[in-house]
């Protein structure tokens, strides 16, 4: 809603695909030429957690709360053709969980096949829910779990640019006043303020969008006095 209220002409002329990956689901949206078609979009239950419950299958005595501590996601700068940009990544430390280099690499093989076997199930819900690859123009990866495979979504739509909707975060950062040492100097806690600065913002963007665009709100840029 926020993309097409502040880029409709990019969707009036295009057919894109939103994806959402969520802890608890997955769901696909797909718009031809700015009208969402409802046949070829849907929901399934597939989410972030069913990867980890996979892990958990494999390891005896893991705990959904081990690997969450585990897996960390941070904006990184990447260097594409049109210069820097900036995207998500993971980072997966096991020493969190095991100091253990044996049962690091046990984690590390587990997490590998697990998710293989998750992105299996997501690509047949993938194929059986939208248009053939000729008809889309783009694909938007959202989601709290969409850093994490953003990586398999473009190996998947290979030949489709694949965006990242940073811009709705990013207005959202531009009122909470963020730009500027992150915009909480009373923090003096460096992790903190990550979290803060790349998570918090992400976690209520889509609580943005809706407001945004119900309200009608216009970012305004006030001078300090």
């Amino acid at each position: 809603m926020w993309t097409g209220m502040n880029q409709s002409s990019d969707l009036a002329q295009n057919n894109l695909a939103f994806l959402m990956f969520g802890h608890r689901n997955t769901s696909g949206l797909f718009f031809r030429r700015g009208s969402l078609s409802r046949a070829e979009s849907s929901t399934t239950t597939l989410g972030f957690y069913d990867l980890i419950d996979k892990m958990r299958e494999k390891v005896a005595g893991l705990e959904r709360k081990d690997l969450l501590r585990a897996m960390k996601t941070t904006n990184k700068m990447m260097r594409g053709s049109r210069g820097y940009f900036e995207r998500p990544f993971t980072d997966i430390n096991w020493d969190v969980i095991t100091k253990s280099e044996q049962e690091v690499e046990k984690l590390q093989t587990a997490y590998e096949t697990s998710l293989s076997e998750y992105w299996a199930l997501v690509s047949n819900w993938l194929n059986s829910t939208l248009p053939n690859a000729i008809e889309i123009d783009g694909i938007f990866c959202c989601g709290g779990a969409s850093g994490l495979l953003l990586d398999n979504v473009c190996q998947y739509f290979r030949g489709i640019n694949v965006y990242r909707p940073l811009l709705c975060g990013d207005e959202l950062r531009s009122v909470l006043n963020l730009e500027d040492g992150y915009g909480y100097k009373e923090i003096k806690d460096y992790s903190n303020k990550k979290f803060l600065e790349l998570n918090l913002v992400s976690r209520f963007t889509d609580v943005w969008g809706f407001f945004s665009v119900f309200s009608g709100y216009k970012v305004q840029q006030e001078e300090a006095a």
